[in-house]
Formats: C-alpha cells, structure tokens, sequence
C-alpha cells in the first residue's frame, strides 16, 4: 500500500502530465494552424512557438514518469531506522 508521501508524488505526477498533454494538443493545433496559413513557411513564428511548446510538454512528461517511478522505487525500498 502507497504511502501519503508516494500517493502525493503519483497525484502531482498525473497532474503534469496531464498539463503536459494538453500543451501537445495546443501546439498541435497551433502547427496546423501555421501550415494552413502558408504551408511553404518552415520560420513561421507559430511553428517555432508551437515546436518549443510540444519539446517542454514532452520534457514535463519525461519528468512526471521520472517523478513517479522514482515515488514507487522509493516506497519499495527497505526504510532504514
């Protein structure tokens, strides 16, 4: 059974991730957006936005998966007195 301390990590873990994935839908939308606009422009100020946007989504995913194994392999471990 998790502690509180894990349940806490695991809560906040699913909460970036599920921010994080909503930036991906908003950078996605913002590239389609840019395409539609003038698909010929690959400098286009929203693709970069949205590029940068979908890269620090994707870091925050990668951290909050980190965040939670870390959480599981932390209540696992043997608690030293």
């Amino acid at each position: 059974m998790p502690t509180r301390q894990a349940e806490a990590f695991l809560k906040i873990s699913q909460i970036r991730a599920t921010r994080a994935q909503r930036e991906l839908l908003v950078a996605e939308q913002l590239i389609e957006r840019a395409r539609a606009s003038d698909p010929t422009l690959i400098n286009n100020a929203d693709v970069a936005f949205a590029l940068d946007t979908f890269r620090e989504a994707r870091l925050v995913q990668i951290e909050a998966g980190k965040s939670a194994v870390q959480a599981v392999i932390d209540e696992e471990e043997p608690q030293e007195s």
